[in-house]
């Protein structure tokens, strides 16, 4: 398959599939961090993990789910 013809069905679920995939990985992250585990080699820079008072994982979270709807609608409104 080539960039030409790639659907935009093809599209939405490789974005789907990444959003899946990210929302896990930041939901572990956050859930770590939220819970007082100790995340501090998550992290490549321990300064900027706090951002609002929220550890930033959560705004991860927060993108990941939001980009996971998107595509899920998206692909239901294509099929």
């Amino acid at each position: 398959m080539t960039f030409q013809s790639m659907t935009p069905s093809h599209s939405l679920t490789a974005v789907l599939i990444f959003g899946i995939i990210g929302t896990l990985f930041s939901g572990y992250l956050s859930i770590s961090e939220l819970i007082g585990a100790d995340c501090s080699s998550c992290s490549v820079l321990p300064a900027a993990t706090s951002a609002l008072g929220a550890p930033a994982c959560v705004y991860g979270f927060v993108l990941f789910v939001t980009i996971t709807l998107i595509a899920a609608l998206g692909l239901r409104k294509t099929t």
